[in-house]
């Protein structure tokens, strides 16, 4: 977690308290939020491209979504399918199902964006096009644009985190394993 920072701010209460001193000085810790793949050092699951599992598990991931804890996705695509992953992606998982076995995540709709290889750029579409997906444990990807396309199903390398920002003592006692608690 980031260091704890000191903030100090100064305000005039000359005018509300005449009789008391004019600057009062207030301080107070503020402990900055984040969350980002590197806070997911024990994952409930990763699924690689070809569908194997490398870490956690399917009965872990599924313990976390039917106790309702919030949870967090990442998926990488190699598009041209040389063993790299060409893009990575981290959100918060929006809307989650449990079905047969397997937990969905939908991803919350974005504006379409056009990786630009060589150029290190991610530019965003002239025109707003929106993009809607759904992340499977079982490693398949579906994603619908708004513009008539018919969806597509991609496999995909994914992990499936508890939030970092939701707090260890707010877990199941199952789920606080790695987390410090």
């Amino acid at each position: 977690m980031p260091a704890p920072q000191l903030m100090i701010a100064f305000a005039s209460i000359g005018r509300v308290w005449p009789h008391f001193a004019k600057v009062v000085i207030v301080a107070c810790i503020v402990v900055p939020s984040r969350a980002s793949a590197q806070d997911c050092p024990a994952p409930l699951l990763t699924v690689e491209q070809d569908g194997s599992v490398s870490s956690g598990s399917r009965e872990m991931l599924r313990a976390a979504a039917e106790s309702g804890v919030a949870l967090r996705i990442g998926w990488s695509i190699d598009g041209d399918r040389d063993g790299q992953p060409d893009v990575l992606h981290w959100t918060d998982a929006a809307f989650i199902t449990v079905f047969e076995g397997e937990v969905f995540a939908q991803i919350a709709e974005i504006r379409r964006q056009s990786p630009r290889r060589g150029e290190a750029d991610v530019e965003l579409n002239r025109t707003p096009v929106r993009w809607t997906g759904s992340l499977g444990s079982n490693g398949f990807l579906m994603g619908a644009f708004d513009d008539d396309q018919p969806p597509t199903r991609v496999r995909v390398r994914s992990t499936w985190c508890v939030d970092p920002r939701v707090a260890a003592e707010n877990l199941p006692p199952s789920l606080r394993e790695g987390r410090g608690g």
